[in-house]
C-alpha cells in the first residue's frame, strides 16, 4: 500500500521535467502535480528542453542527467544557464555517482536527487530549491557548496 502525499506545494512552484522515459515523465508529472507543482513544460532531450525552457520560463527544471543518445543532462544544465545564469536545476538520477554529483554541481544545477527516494523527499527538495537554491539528496555525499 503507497500513502498518498496531500500537502499543496505552496507558493505554486513551476516545473520543467527533462527526462527520456515518458512513463517516467509521465508518472513524475502526475506526482508532483498531485501536490500543487504546475509543470509547465516537458522534454524528453537536449534540443526540446532547450527550446522549452525558453518557452516556459520554469522556476525549477528536474533534469534526468542520461538523456539517452545525443547531449547529456550536464551539457543541458549548461546550456540552460547560458539561457538564464540564475536558473535553478535540480539533476536527478538512477544512482548517485560521486563523479556525477560533482559534474552538476560545475554545470550550476542546485542539487542533486536519486530517483529512489521517497516522494516526500523528492518533493521536500524540489520545495528548498526553490526557496533558497540548493536542495540536498539524503543518499549521497554532498559536494561542500551543497552541504547545510
Amino acid at each position: 500500500m503507497t500513502t498518498t502525499v496531500s500537502r499543496p506545494a505552496t507558493p505554486a512552484v513551476s516545473l520543467m521535467i527533462v527526462e527520456d522515459h515518458a512513463v517516467t515523465r509521465d508518472g513524475l508529472r502526475m506526482m508532483l502535480e498531485a501536490v500543487g507543482f504546475n509543470v509547465v513544460g516537458e522534454a524528453g532531450d537536449a534540443e526540446t528542453a532547450a527550446s522549452g525552457f525558453k518557452e516556459c520560463k520554469p522556476d525549477i527544471t528536474l533534469l534526468d542527467i542520461r538523456l539517452g543518445s545525443g547531449p547529456n543532462g550536464i551539457d543541458v544544465a549548461a546550456a540552460l544557464r547560458e539561457i538564464d545564469p540564475k536558473c535553478k536545476i535540480v539533476m536527478f538520477a538512477s544512482d548517485a555517482l560521486e563523479a556525477d554529483i560533482h559534474r552538476a554541481r560545475k554545470a550550476g544545477a542546485c542539487g542533486f536527487l536519486v530517483k529512489t527516494l521517497p516522494r516526500e523527499t523528492i518533493i521536500q527538495a524540489i520545495l528548498d530549491a526553490q526557496r533558497c537554491g540548493i536542495c540536498t539528496p539524503t543518499t549521497a555525499r554532498l559536494p561542500p557548496r551543497w552541504s547545510p
